[in-house]
């Protein structure tokens, strides 16, 4: 039965295949120019977004916002629209950099995250001038420049999920306060004892 089924279906393969020279030779051009327009863009999987909580916490930073608006636009772009770009991108991130005002994102893991962003950014602008840049290359620094930006995120939520699970504990001030001091004088205690 399966041997009948399989000669059925190659049959009517091949039947359907057996189309005139001048309906296949129209298909097949659409379908390389499609080709073509896809192979132009570098598509790329998305990374980590905000969580729900983590967006209503920086729906008011412009900077973050703009900067994910102009990033969302990178998952889907030719190497020519990275390029020109660029310039934009890496002023937006400069001013992300330079707006924090959150005293939970003040921190170094987040202040490293930016800078390593930045940084993927400025290459990114600065290959613009490298007239001997391959496409690989583009594709390449654009594919960081995203998961520099999904680590980004991914450390956002973070740590507003432990501010969210803080404050769903209602933890006695003087407790955090203590657990939070704790820590690092215990490790010096230690050291001194030695």
């Amino acid at each position: 039965m399966k041997f009948f089924l399989t000669f059925l279906i190659l049959f009517f393969l091949l039947l359907s295949s057996c189309q005139t020279p001048n309906k296949t030779d129209f298909v097949s051009i659409d379908l390389q120019d499609t080709i073509q327009k896809i192979d132009k863009k570098n598509i790329v999987s998305a990374g980590v977004s905000l969580r729900s909580n983590t967006k209503k916490e920086v729906k008011n930073w412009k900077e973050y916002n703009l900067v994910d608006a102009m990033l969302t636009r990178y998952y889907a772009i030719s190497n020519e629209e990275a390029l020109s770009n660029a310039k934009e991108l890496s002023s937006l991130v400069t001013h992300l950099k330079d707006s924090i005002r959150d005293e939970k994102l003040n921190t170094p893991p987040v202040k490293a995250r930016i800078n390593i962003l930045h940084n993927e950014c400025m290459r990114l602008d600065d290959m613009v001038a490298i007239s001997a840049i391959s496409p690989q290359e583009v594709t390449i620094e654009v594919d960081k420049i995203l998961k520099a930006f999904s680590a980004f995120n991914a450390k956002l939520n973070s740590i507003y999920a432990v501010n969210e699970l803080e404050n769903e504990l209602e933890l006695d001030p003087d407790f955090i306060k203590i657990f939070k001091e704790t820590p690092d004088k215990t490790l010096l205690d230690t050291d001194k004892h030695k």
